[in-house]
């Protein structure tokens, strides 16, 4: 995805508000979050599936991915290039998705 100053994407799971303090979350909930990297142009978010079996239906993100977008960014389209690599493939699967704001 893009890298924009009005557009923020997590690299981690918020902290919890409990009895007043916010604390951390539990080490297996931040494990469960995807791996987001942030350079100067972009953002990277990956996940590691392990074994797909053919033709099945698999859940690529356990927990939803925490995406905020400012004003400045309203009625417009942000493209997601994403792909898919496996072993069993020659090439990786590759698409994209457009994100209305």
């Amino acid at each position: 995805m893009p890298n924009h100053e009005a557009f923020y994407v997590a690299n981690r799971l918020p902290r919890l508000l409990e009895d007043g303090n916010f604390v951390d979350r539990l080490p297996s909930e931040q494990a469960d979050y995807p791996s987001v990297t942030l350079s100067d142009d972009k953002v990277r978010v990956s996940a590691n599936l392990g074994d797909v079996p053919v033709g099945e239906i698999v859940e690529v993100f356990t927990r939803p991915l925490i995406i905020c977008a400012g004003k400045d960014l309203a009625g417009r389209r942000i493209g997601i290039r994403f792909a898919l690599h496996a072993s069993n493939l020659r090439a990786p699967a590759r698409s994209k998705l457009r994100l209305l704001l």
